[in-house]
């Protein structure tokens, strides 16, 4: 499933990123969207970008290379 950064940042923010993981078996972003929820986000220590970021790492959001 690819999922916009609005709705990844408002899912990031309220924890409940896991309730699309339950759904699909990860998440795809594009590389605009890496950097505006995680990059842009870790600049202004924002939780979001740190579960958004842990959720990569996991291998539950995929980067797509457009």
């Amino acid at each position: 499933m690819i999922i916009d950064s609005s709705s990844l940042i408002i899912l990031g923010k309220l924890n409940k990123l896991g309730v699309l993981f339950k759904m699909h078996n990860y998440l795809e972003i594009t590389r605009g969207i890496y950097e505006e929820t995680v990059q842009e986000g870790m600049l202004i220590n924002a939780p979001d970008a740190m579960i958004i970021r842990r959720a990569i790492e996991n291998n539950e959001i995929k980067i797509l290379s457009l």
